[in-house]
This record gives structure tokens, C-alpha cells and sequence, in this order.
């Protein structure tokens, strides 16, 4: 391949990108009417929250984090130091591995502007059960707040009844 060809091919893939996963995401009329931008920020900083939980970059993923949930037990977290001790000491019943969302649905605005979105998918959990068991895919769900212009999110957590085990992805 000449030179010329190669620059061509970069920059097609470039401006031509293929599928996202927000191309598979059931919306809201409300979602619908923000603006592109930001729908498409929501899905990159989710997609950032769910690798920096993964991973435990505890800094990054208490930037993206929606204050007013963190808590310790009863006390609200106040600041980035209390949340990385909490998240250093504690360990998770589970690991979110991956978030695949499939429906997404703008709730409503609070008094203060900030728009609250519901998202639901199948979410990719590890550590469930014995640690030699494979990861299990089941229904999963958080919520992402949008103030001035930026996306904060709750825990991704499994979709579950008062009465009932977690549903795996592939059952109604």
C-alpha cells in the first residue's frame, strides 16, 4: 500500500466510524430531545465508569460518581480521600466486568436543572457465588444525573425483585 493509499485509509476510518453501542439502545421521547452531544457523553463517561470501577481507579471513578449516593453505612462520604479509604477496605460481593445498556430513560428534572436518567442492560458480573465460576450476564441498572453539563452515575447493580434471584439477560 502506497503512501497516499494509507493517509486515505486513516482517515475514512477516522470520519466513517462503524456501529456504537448506543445504536442498539431503546430511548425515551424526553432522551431523545437532548442534544446529541450530550447523549453521546453519557455513554462515553459510562462506559469510563464501568472500566475505572473494574479496575479500581478509585480517583477517577469518584469524579464520575453521583455525590449525594456515596455512603458509608449510614454517613455520606465527603470527599475523595474518605471514598478511596472506604473503597480500599472493602470488598465486593461482586465485580462489574462490563455494562451493556439497552434502555435508556430521562425521568425528569430536579428544581435545580439536573436531569436524572434511567439506565437498563445486561451487566457482565464476576465473583458471584465461587470464584472458579464463570461471570454471569443478568440484568442490571443505574442512573446517571446530567448537572451543568456533565454525567455523574450510581453503582451499577443487578435488576432483582423483594421475592426473586437476579434474572439472567437471555430470560424475560
Amino acid at each position: 500500500m502506497n503512501y497516499t493509499a494509507a493517509i486515505l485509509l486513516i482517515l475514512l476510518l477516522v470520519t466513517c466510524p462503524g456501529p456504537t453501542r448506543q445504536d442498539k439502545v431503546s430511548t425515551n421521547e424526553q432522551f431523545e430531545e437532548l442534544p446529541s452531544g450530550v447523549k453521546a457523553d453519557l455513554f462515553t463517561q459510562m462506559n469510563l465508569f464501568v472500566l475505572y470501577r473494574r479496575q479500581h481507579k478509585w480517583v477517577e471513578l469518584y469524579d464520575l460518581f453521583w455525590k449525594p449516593n456515596l455512603r458509608d453505612g449510614n454517613s455520606l462520604v465527603q470527599t475523595k480521600d474518605q471514598f478511596i479509604a472506604l473503597q480500599s477496605k472493602e470488598k465486593p460481593i461482586y465485580e462489574i466486568e462490563n455494562f451493556q445498556p439497552l434502555l435508556v430513560q430521562l425521568m425528569g428534572k430536579g428544581a435545580d436543572g439536573t436531569s436524572v436518567v434511567r439506565i437498563e442492560g445486561c451487566g457482565e458480573f464476576s465473583g458471584l457465588g465461587r470464584k472458579s465460576e464463570p461471570n454471569r450476564k443478568l440484568k442490571a441498572g443505574l442512573e446517571a444525573y446530567l448537572q451543568n453539563r456533565r454525567w455523574f452515575f450510581t453503582n451499577v447493580g443487578m435488576l432483582t425483585c423483594s421475592d426473586c434471584q437476579p434474572k439472567s439477560c437471555n430470560s424475560e
